[in-house]
């Protein structure tokens, strides 16, 4: 029988994480994994000044970037050996730069799962590509290993379309949640209307769901939806990710990146 597939990005620091995390979304979703180990291409290494380097100097550069590369492929292969998401697992090594592997990849699979503890650092560019680039939802493993997902689902619901994205991309594991609350921050007649909405139209999709207004407070919206979150003891978060810029991935709307920095529990995206 055939069944969708889940791409896993691993990494060394992360990779049992996101591969539990994937390993667990594959249940919900009768999915395969594909754990996925990108290697950086030697030739991206060489700096635009290139010319200025004697031969050897290239070479060296390129081999050190290539043995690097091999290093973190044994290193996330023992990992996934270790614990595989999955009877029906692959695990795949690819050459390339990171953003450019996760668009093409992740447009041939049903869903992206990456590790978030790169954003701190600044490098959002694979959630990014896989937000952005590849029309499929993401969903970002926070650093510690989960013990479930979907069982406790809060949505962070606002009347847009990456939002309505996000939370009909959710639906399968809405299906099998013990509570869903659908979370908006607003004290207007507008708000209300648009959660009565989202919440008859789950309904009819044979999600029920509890709903809840929040009132602002001058802050900022995403941590009041946060506290909400922790309040239900969420296991799984649904939201739209929305983006500032086209032109850079890496660069998001201000509670997009809020959420990647401060991600404590699995976070399912959708743009």
């Amino acid at each position: 029988m055939s069944l969708p597939v889940i791409l896993a990005l691993v990494d060394p620091a992360n990779g049992a994480a996101t591969l539990k995390l994937a390993g667990l979304a594959s249940d919900i979703l009768n999915a395969a994994v594909d754990a996925i180990v990108i290697k950086p291409d030697p030739r991206d290494s060489i700096p635009a000044i290139a010319e200025a380097m004697t031969g050897d100097m290239i070479t060296q550069i390129m081999a050190s970037t290539e043995a690097a590369g091999a290093e973190r492929a044994v290193a996330v292969r023992a990992l996934y050996d270790a614990a595989p998401p999955g009877k029906t697992a692959a695990f795949i090594e690819v050459v390339g730069r990171e953003d450019f592997v996760i668009a093409s990849e992740g447009r041939a699979r049903a869903l992206t799962v990456l590790p978030s503890s790169d954003t701190r650092d600044g490098d959002t560019l694979a959630i990014g590509a896989a937000l952005f680039e590849t029309g499929r939802p993401a969903l970002i493993a926070p650093p510690q290993a989960v013990e479930s997902v979907g069982k406790r689902v809060a949505i962070f619901w606002k009347d847009s379309k990456e939002a309505a994205a996000a939370v009909w991309a959710s639906v399968p594991f809405l299906r099998q949640a013990e509570l869903v609350k659908v979370l908006t921050v607003g004290d207007d007649a507008m708000s209300a209307a648009s959660l009565e909405r989202i919440g008859a139209g789950l309904l009819r999709a044979g999600v029920i769901t509890e709903r809840e207004m929040i009132s602002p407070k001058g802050g900022i919206d995403t941590d009041l939806l946060v506290d909400a979150a922790t309040s239900m003891d969420a296991d799984l978060i649904v939201m739209g990710a929305y983006s500032r810029s086209r032109i850079r991935e890496q660069i998001f709307g201000g509670v997009t990146q809020d959420m990647l920095e401060t991600l404590a529990r699995p976070v399912l995206m959708s743009h």
